[in-house]
């Protein structure tokens, strides 16, 4: 980013559970795409691509962050975090094999900087026709 001739430094994805309708768009994002609100953050460590984590919960269970970062990669189908931190994210969920319980599960919340993004158990359950596994 730093050696490309852009002023606009800025970038965004669509991510699509079709990776041939996936991509990335540099700089700015596609207008043709209704995207809502679009909602900026500032890196907070360039290294990662780190946003300012300030809050986490499960339900109404708020998850300390004290110190943590949200890093954003694009390449990784998972959501990742310490053994600490995803057992106290995840460790009263419990999920059956086969998704019958899918609309019971609570919503977890990323707080970055002031704007909460909420994740369905859709979004955070990996499922197929064999089994059901949450994508921690």
């Amino acid at each position: 980013m730093d050696q490309a001739p852009l002023k606009d430094k800025s970038f965004s994805m669509y991510l699509n559970l079709s990776p041939k309708e996936s991509y990335m768009v540099l700089p700015g994002w596609d207008t043709e795409k209704p995207l809502g609100t679009v909602v900026k953050h500032d890196v907070i460590e360039k290294k990662f691509w780190a946003l300012n984590l300030t809050g986490l919960s499960v339900g109404t269970k708020d998850v300390p962050v004290t110190g943590l970062m949200a890093i954003i990669d694009s390449g990784t189908s998972n959501l990742v975090g310490s053994t600490d931190l995803v057992h106290s994210l995840i460790g009263d969920i419990v999920l059956d094999g086969d998704c019958s319980n899918l609309g019971e599960m609570p919503d977890i919340t990323f707080t970055i900087d002031s704007h909460a993004y909420v994740l369905k158990a859709i979004d955070y359950v990996v499922y197929s026709e064999m089994q059901c596994v949450m994508g921690f």
